[in-house]
């Protein structure tokens, strides 16, 4: 008899810390779908910067195409829910949230037309772009015998930097300082790193290439005096880099006359100008931040990667017939009944953790089923029918 060969990632790991949410996510497949989908501003960098980092020379020009693309793919969808002949409240998008897309599309083309400027002189040797990798577990995290159970991942990006290789992790955040504080021993790189390695791709550690999410407002949209002949003095320090408020200046006119380059003598000028010149010389808007990484967290990684992957496999094999079951019924209008059915069976066995409900700020998307288990909560999801339910993953090299 041929055994399954399971796979898992890095989120399917994240979400079995509650083992309801796994099941309905990753045991039943379900998605949500609709408005809970609505692209953000990171999705739309990150395909730009797919682009960027791809075979065009045209590298800012590449990375618009890559936004643009995503912006009329996500219309396109949006437009043929809408035209249904049934109200489908959950796949439909207000126009509202339409409009604030549009927003996202043209501040993702001003962050990158930035970091084009701040690192084109600085360029990384990309060697790998958007690569999806696979490898087998191994039983202890060392050279025995290959587990049945596939460790995937889609990997940003990996680059030379003075003769290392290193992955390049790409993050919009609205703090960039806060960002690393928080992230910089996440387990993610290491597990890119461990994929790597049983790829035959050896690297030293990770860049965390970060991106502030509000962009700086240009020299023209700095607030200004009724008189029109100076700046206004703002709370703080104003939200745009040195350069731009220099310019701003320089535009009313405020600049000492008979000594060029030098600040009139409103004090709030000179000392907002170096505030800000020490604010970018930061990395507050755009960073690059190296963590190393160490074998021994490699190795570490692949033996909990082997008792997590054990876990998930025995889940599975659990509930094999019922999420068999489910994708049976993906189109039928009995899908609620066949999930409600499901969880009747094994809700006891998959507890939900209350602490997890709400993370990130919002609800979890399956909140509203795990606290009824009712046929009517699974409308406005629809199910992943793909192998393990792991459809973000391209097609996977497995060693």
């Amino acid at each position: 008899m041929t055994q399954r060969t399971y796979t898992i990632t890095n989120s399917e790991r994240a979400s079995a810390a509650c083992p309801q949410r796994w099941l309905l996510r990753y045991g039943f497949g379900l998605r949500p779908v609709g408005r809970t989908r609505v692209l953000d501003l990171g999705t739309l960098v990150h395909s730009g910067l797919e682009g960027y980092f791809g075979p065009d020379e045209d590298r800012l020009g590449a990375a618009f195409l890559e936004i643009d693309r995503t912006h009329a793919n996500e219309l396109a969808r949006a437009h043929e829910a809408a035209e249904t002949d049934r109200l489908n409240a959950a796949a439909y998008i207000d126009p509202i949230s339409l409009d604030s897309l549009a927003e996202d599309v043209a501040t993702a083309k001003t962050l990158l037309a930035q970091y084009d400027e701040r690192w084109k002189d600085e360029p990384l040797e990309v060697i790998e772009n958007e690569r999806t990798l696979s490898a087998r577990i191994r039983t202890t995290g060392t050279q025995r015998g290959a587990h049945r159970i596939s460790y995937s991942g889609k990997i940003d990006k990996v680059a030379r930097i003075n003769g290392r290789l290193f992955i390049i992790e790409h993050k919009t955040t609205t703090s960039t300082g806060d960002w690393i504080e928080k992230n910089r021993r996440s387990p993610q790189a290491v597990g890119y790193a461990y994929l790597l390695r049983e790829n035959g791709i050896e690297v030293s550690g990770v860049v965390f290439d970060l991106i502030q999410s509000r962009p700086p407002k240009p020299p023209e949209a700095l607030p200004v005096l009724k008189d029109g002949k100076r700046l206004a003095k703002t709370t703080g320090l104003p939200w745009t880099t040195a350069s731009n408020f220099l310019r701003a200046i320089e535009d009313l006119g405020a600049l000492s006359t008979g000594q060029p380059g030098k600040l009139s003598d409103c004090e709030w000028y000179g000392e907002t100008h170096e505030a800000l010149q020490a604010r970018d010389d930061s990395g507050f808007w755009y960073r690059r931040e190296v963590e190393l990484i160490s074998e021994e967290s490699i190795e570490r990684l692949g033996r909990e990667l082997y008792h997590s992957g054990t876990k998930i496999r025995s889940w599975r094999d659990a509930i094999l017939e019922s999420s068999e079951k489910i994708r049976e019924a993906s189109k039928s209008p009995s899908l609620g009944e066949v999930v409600s059915e499901a969880l009747q069976r094994h809700g006891s066995s998959f507890v939900r953790e209350p602490s997890l409900c709400w993370q990130y700020n919002r609800l979890c998307s399956y909140a509203s089923i795990c606290l009824s288990w009712s046929p009517e909560d699974v409308i406005g999801f629809s199910v992943d029918t793909s192998k393990d339910g792991h459809s973000e993953l391209s097609e996977t090299s497995t060693t």
